[in-house]
C-alpha cells in the first residue's frame, strides 16, 4: 500500500505542477493581451489609409487638371471656329505637342548632355540608367535620350543576359550619352 499511496502523490504532485503551469501561461498570455496597444494598430492603418488617400488625391488633382486643359483646348477651339474660321493653327500645335510627346519628333532646346562610361571600379548598368532617368524626369526633364534612343514614359529598359542593355527595342553600349532637355522650344517635324 505504501507503493500505491507513493504512486498517489507523485501523480498528484505531477497534476499539481502541471496545472499551476498552465495557469502561469494563460496569465501571461491574458496580461500580452492586455499589454497590446489596439490604437496603435488602428493609428497604423489609419496612417496607410492616409497616404493612400493623399495618392488618389494627387491623380485626382492630375486628371481635374488634364480635364481644364481640354476644357480650355476645346473652348478655343470653338471660338477660332466662330472668329475665323481657321482651326488648323490650332491643331497643328496640338500635333506638334503630340508627336513630342511620343518621340516622333527631334526636339532641340536647352538642356543637358551627360556621358557615362564603365570604369575599373563600376560598370554602368540597367538600374543605374533607370535611376538617372526618374532622377531627370523628376527634375523637370520633358525629352531625354540614351545613345540617340528616345526614352519616353512607356519606354523599357533592360538587360539581358549578354550583358547589353536594350532601350526600348534597341541595343545600346556604354559609353551611355544621356542628353536631357527641360523646355524644348523647336521642333521639326
Amino acid at each position: 500500500m505504501k507503493k500505491e499511496s507513493k504512486n498517489a502523490i507523485i501523480i498528484n504532485v505531477i497534476i499539481s505542477a502541471m496545472c499551476i503551469i498552465l495557469f502561469a501561461v494563460m496569465f501571461m498570455q491574458f496580461k500580452t493581451v492586455e499589454e497590446t496597444d489596439i490604437t496603435a494598430i488602428e493609428n497604423m492603418r489609419e496612417t496607410e489609409l492616409r497616404t493612400a488617400i493623399s495618392e488618389w488625391k494627387g491623380k485626382y488633382e492630375e486628371a481635374e487638371e488634364q480635364l481644364q486643359t481640354n476644357k480650355k483646348s476645346i473652348t478655343e477651339y470653338l471660338e477660332t471656329i466662330e472668329n475665323s474660321g481657321t482651326t488648323s493653327s490650332l491643331i497643328d500645335k496640338d500635333l506638334e505637342e503630340s508627336n513630342m510627346k511620343l518621340g516622333k519628333a527631334n526636339i532641340y532646346g536647352e538642356g543637358i548632355e551627360l556621358t557615362l562610361s564603365n570604369t575599373d571600379s563600376h560598370v554602368i548598368d540597367t538600374y543605374d540608367l533607370i535611376d538617372l532617368v526618374n532622377e531627370l524626369r523628376y527634375a523637370g526633364a520633358e525629352a531625354i535620350s540614351i545613345n540617340d534612343v528616345r526614352v519616353l514614359s512607356y519606354t523599357s529598359i533592360s538587360q539581358p543576359q549578354d550583358g547589353l542593355t536594350i532601350i526600348g527595342e534597341q541595343r545600346v553600349t556604354a559609353p551611355f550619352v544621356v542628353k536631357a532637355i527641360r523646355k524644348p522650344n523647336i521642333f521639326i517635324k
